[in-house]
């Protein structure tokens, strides 16, 4: 056992980790990251949307500082327009865009 505030470090770079995700789903990582790799320029792919939620999820890639991939994650984009005023700081000063 690591004595405390020692680092384990375990390099899992191109590991496919296990998930939640519903079966079926691994094959369409397997893809999604194949086409990362393909280029540089291949950065996002638009999942679904969520009607629940009214957001789009999209799988984006996670690149090191010389470009090579390195893992990916989910984004989600919600579309409502946001209602809050721009810098409402919740006191009786204006907001700063209005």
């Amino acid at each position: 056992m690591p004595a405390v505030g020692a680092v384990l470090a375990l390099d899992i770079t191109g590991s496919l980790m296990p998930s939640f995700k519903l079966s079926g789903i691994t094959e369409l990582i397997k893809k999604t990251v194949a086409w990362f790799e393909e280029s540089r320029d291949h950065n996002h792919i638009f999942e679904f949307h969520h009607e629940k939620d009214n957001c789009d999820v999209y799988t984006v890639a996670l690149r090191d500082a010389t470009g090579r991939l390195i893992g990916y994650y989910e984004k989600h984009e919600y579309r409502c327009p946001e209602t809050a005023q721009p810098f409402d700081f919740g006191n009786d000063r204006e907001p700063i865009n209005k």
